[in-house]
C-alpha cells in the first residue's frame, strides 16, 4: 500500500542564496518510496535544488551540488527513492537550496512498515 506521508503537501518559501530544511515526521514506521517535489521559479523545478536527505540524521542519496527540483516532478518516472525505514521517531529532511526566490513543495510517497 502507497501512502502520503501525512496526507499533506508541504512547503517552504526562500530568498536566493538562502538554504532551508524541509520536515517530514512520520507517526509511525515508515519506508520513504518516492518524492514528488517543485517549486514555483521561473521554470518549474529550476528555482532549487535538493541538496541532501536523511531518515534519521543518516545521510540516504549522493546528491553532490544538489539535484533541480524539476528531476523529481510527478511526471518522472526514475523518482523512486529506497529509503532506509524510517523509525517512529527520526525525521525524513530535505536541505533545499534557492537558486531564486520562490516556494518549493514536495510531497513523500512510502510504505507503512509493520
Amino acid at each position: 500500500m502507497e501512502i502520503i506521508l501525512n496526507g499533506e503537501l508541504k512547503q517552504i518559501s526562500g530568498r536566493a542564496m538562502e538554504i532551508k530544511k524541509y520536515t517530514f515526521k512520520p507517526d509511525h514506521k515508515f519506508l520513504g518510496t518516492k518524492l514528488v517535489a517543485t517549486d514555483t521559479g521561473e521554470t518549474a523545478g529550476c528555482g532549487t535544488r535538493i541538496i541532501m536527505m536523511t531518515v534519521g540524521g543518516k545521510p540516504q542519496r549522493p546528491m553532490g551540488g544538489g539535484i533541480l527540483s524539476l528531476f523529481f516532478n510527478q511526471h518522472v518516472v526514475g523518482n523512486y527513492l529506497g529509503l532506509e525505514e524510517c523509525k517512529k521517531d527520526d525525521e525524513i529532511e530535505l536541505t533545499v537550496s534557492f537558486i531564486s526566490p520562490c516556494t518549493f513543495e514536495a510531497q513523500l510517497f512510502g510504505e507503512i512498515v509493520i
